[in-house]
């Protein structure tokens, strides 16, 4: 989980304006410029049913972005596919790495 001051927070989603999307065979990022960096992981339960997995897929996801030293101000909300459950911890961190790039 990320530090507080960090995490999207509810009120926050309803000031995204303009977003855009980067795809990713195992995520989607979508992005807004922002004053300070937020981040948040969105999985819908249709998609995965168990929350053991859910919350598995959202530790691996946060934790890889923490890794990716990513430190711009953007709004970021990631979209995680239940791909990311089967996949390699390094290999999620050098993927987070190479779409946030596109990013700085």
């Amino acid at each position: 989980m990320p530090p507080k001051e960090i995490r999207l927070s509810r009120a926050d989603f309803s000031k995204l304006s303009k977003r855009a999307t980067l795809r990713s065979p195992l995520f989607d990022i979508t992005y807004s410029p922002s004053e300070t960096l937020k981040v948040a992981c969105v999985i819908a339960k249709k998609r995965v049913k168990l929350a053991v997995e859910r919350n598995r897929i959202r530790r691996k996801a946060y934790h890889s972005f923490k890794e990716s030293n990513f430190n711009k101000n953007y709004i970021i909300i990631i979209y995680p596919r239940i791909e990311m459950l089967k996949c390699p911890y390094q290999e999620l961190v050098v993927e987070f790495s190479k779409v946030l790039a596109t990013l700085k």
